[in-house]
C-alpha cells in the first residue's frame, strides 16, 4: 500500500515535468518562428484595447466631415 503511494506520487511529478517541458518546447518553436517578438501584440493590445474601435470611430468622423463639406453646411 505504501509502495502504491510513492509511485502516484512519481507519476503525477513525472507528468508535471513533461508537461512543463513540453510548454518550454513549444514557446521555443514559436520564438523561432516569430522572431520579432511573441508579447508584442499582446502588450500593444493591453495599452490602447480600444485601438480597433477608436480607428473606426476617427474614420466615421472622417466621413461626415467630408459629407458636410460636399453639402456646403458649416462645421
Amino acid at each position: 500500500m505504501e509502495n502504491n503511494g510513492w509511485l502516484i506520487v512519481i507519476a503525477i511529478l513525472a507528468f508535471v515535468i513533461l508537461f512543463n517541458i513540453g510548454l518550454a518546447l513549444s514557446f521555443i518553436r514559436r520564438m523561432k518562428s516569430k522572431p520579432e517578438g511573441v508579447f508584442r501584440d499582446s502588450i500593444s493590445e493591453m495599452l490602447n484595447p480600444w485601438k480597433k474601435e477608436d480607428e473606426a470611430l476617427d474614420e466615421l468622423r472622417q466621413r461626415v466631415d467630408d459629407l458636410k463639406s460636399r453639402d456646403g453646411d458649416p462645421k
